[in-house]
């Protein structure tokens, strides 16, 4: 018989039965084979933790009988209680408290288990409402976006619907949902995140049809001045890279009180669109007061027909010029003073040209 120092807290002789003060029973201990069986008895534990071991035919710190090796440890194994002692983690209770580092592990991993499965079906079962009910657990996100601005009602905002299991109900906007106020002013900052006479000029270009009726009813006008010329111009330049539709913009500025025949001011727009060329000079009694055209530095003055008529005598009237002044024609607006402006310059500068051969027999038409 030998003497081994166990050098590992964690090796245990692999077979054999235990009394109550660690010692094993003197029985016969059959190795897996069937052959010689070892015996060993514990003595008393040493420093360190360690246990002074006393087992037959141990050599070198190898138990071993018949070829058979043993492998040795400090703590025996507690005698067997139950399936209990198969979860590491109850072993090391029912053992009086004695944890190792994968004993807390688990505990911790048991507690996260035990957290999930509480809280994870709750959530589930609970709406955007803190109710219930039948659903697929899923959600649902609308995005509308009009470069930053709103357009209507959702517009520049991202929605998240659902009243199911595991939906969320709720509203994300980009600078407020649009209609918490009733005040003009304060929704087009809503929607747009500013109120100004350059806002007002960008949705009329854009044909923002909500945003300019928000901008009329908040107290902007067809004649108000952006760039020295009316803001209403400016949704009718002839570009086809102008969105929307032209007609549906006079009808907005009809809505908030336009009249067909209002008077209008230009010292900017339509010289920077025929690069200075026009507006041509008017001398004829039916001029309107003011106008200045045809001099340095003139200003144009008359109704939107009539400023569309001579923008669109230089180059040519677009397909979205032809649908305007039809409808303008069909609302009642005067044709008389365009046409005298053309029969003016026909034989100055204008004659012959496609643009005047094309509206000069339509204002006839009309002012009859």
């Amino acid at each position: 018989m030998c003497t081994l120092i166990a050098t590992s807290t964690r090796d245990v002789i692999k077979y054999g039965d235990y009394n109550e003060a660690g010692h094993e029973v003197g029985r016969r201990m059959p190795d897996r084979d069937g052959g010689p069986a070892l015996r060993g008895t514990f003595g008393p534990s040493g420093t360190g933790g360690s246990a002074l071991i006393a087992i037959q035919g141990c050599q070198s710190g190898v138990c071993c009988q018949g070829g058979r090796r043993v492998v040795a440890e400090t703590n025996p194994p507690e005698p067997r209680k139950g399936r209990l002692h198969r979860i590491p983690i109850l072993r090391a209770l029912l053992r009086g408290g004695e944890w190792s580092r994968p004993d807390t592990l688990t505990a911790i991993g048991l507690v996260i288990a035990i957290a999930a499965g509480i809280v994870i079906p709750l959530l589930l079962t609970s709406d955007g409402n803190g109710g219930s009910g039948p659903g697929a657990g899923q959600s649902q996100v609308q995005n509308n976006t009009n470069n930053g601005r709103s357009g209507g009602a959702g517009q520049g905002q991202v929605q998240i619907n659902g009243n199911n299991n595991g939906q969320v109900a709720g509203t994300i906007n980009n600078y407020g949902s649009a209609g918490l106020s009733n005040d003009p002013k304060a929704r087009i900052v809503e929607q747009t995140g500013h109120w100004s006479v350059p806002g007002f000029h960008d949705a009329i270009v854009n044909r923002e049809t909500s945003i300019v009726a928000l901008y009329l009813k908040s107290g902007m006008k067809a004649t108000t001045l952006y760039e020295s010329a009316s803001a209403i111009l400016f949704g009718f330049q002839g570009a086809s890279t102008q969105n929307g539709d032209p007609v549906v913009l006079v009808k907005t500025f009809q809505a908030g009180g336009f009249k067909v025949d209002d008077e209008l001011e230009d010292s900017y727009l339509m010289g920077a669109l025929t690069h200075n060329d026009f507006p041509l000079m008017f001398n004829t009694d039916l001029a309107p007061k003011g106008y200045t055209g045809g001099y340095q530095d003139g200003t144009f003055v008359g109704s939107l027909l009539f400023w569309i008529v001579q923008r669109a005598a230089w180059a040519g009237p677009t397909n979205q010029d032809m649908q305007v002044i039809k409808y303008l024609i069909s609302q009642g607006a005067d044709c008389k003073v365009p046409l005298s402006f053309l029969k003016y310059n026909g034989p100055i500068a204008l004659a012959g040209t496609s643009p005047y051969e094309e509206l000069l027999p339509i204002m006839q038409s009309c002012a009859k």
